[in-house]
């Protein structure tokens, strides 16, 4: 009897228990999804986010949950250049996007490896990264979010190939920051509007010319670039061109 009464009280309290970690992990992966997280929580809430997501999922033994977690996760660490922190993400999180076959993610989580590897000067496995990006890249269903990722791969070719050519004078990358920002604008140019990433990509062909001395061709990007913005209405963006010209 006793043992059938302690059934009764605690069966429903785990159940309650299981049914709000499932609620919690749904409210956390829609804060981390909407739009700016960082602008809204501020980097250390975002973190924090992140790190309550990580553990209640793998409670729950949920690897979507988990794989969420550690993308964004990855993401905030790399921001604040933490590169420590960014590879140690990384690499749980890429066996797990893998596993799942989420490829977007897969490809996120290389970005942000080769990030971090491009700022401890590490030019060779960074290199390596981008290659298994691309590889995986075609695999993404949704063209708009494929077109997306291949845009960020070829702006990070770009901004991988300015220190080869000015810290380390290898005078081909001259010629390659100019040819991935065009690359990365022609990905985003076939992704529907409101497409902020679009302005991004003009400017950032306006600094390839400027880099290579061609100051007219880089004004004229540059006006691309903040007709564009002031268009989306993206400040953030609107303030970058006017803090490079």
């Amino acid at each position: 009897m006793k043992t059938k009464l302690l059934i009764l009280i605690f069966f429903p309290l785990v159940f309650l228990s299981q049914s709000f970690s499932k609620q919690r992990i749904e409210f956390l992966t829609k804060q981390l999804k909407g739009e700016n997280i960082d602008a809204r929580f501020g980097e250390e809430k975002a973190i924090s986010i992140c790190n309550e997501l990580y553990m209640l999922s793998k409670e729950e033994n949920d690897k979507s949950g988990m794989l969420i977690a550690i993308t964004y996760r990855s993401r905030a660490y790399i921001t604040r250049m933490d590169t420590n922190a960014c590879l140690k993400s990384v690499e749980e999180g890429l066996p797990i996007a893998e596993e799942l076959k989420s490829y977007k993610d897969w490809v996120s989580l290389l970005l942000y490896k080769a990030k971090s590897l491009m700022l401890v000067k590490d030019f060779d496995n960074a290199r390596s990264c981008f290659s298994k990006a691309f590889k995986i890249v075609n695999l993404i269903d949704d063209k708009n979010t494929m077109h997306k990722e291949k845009y960020y791969i070829y702006e990070n070719l770009a901004l991988y190939s300015i220190p080869l050519f000015k810290d380390y004078n290898k005078r081909s990358y001259k010629d390659s920051i100019l040819y991935f920002a065009l690359k990365s604008y022609s990905e985003i140019s076939k992704v529907p509007d409101p497409c902020p990433q679009k302005g991004q990509s003009l400017q950032n062909i306006a600094f390839a010319y400027d880099t290579q001395g061609n100051y007219k061709e880089a004004d004229k990007y540059y006006d691309y670039a903040e007709k564009r913005q002031i268009k989306e209405n993206d400040k953030r963006y609107i303030a970058n061109v006017y803090a490079l010209r």
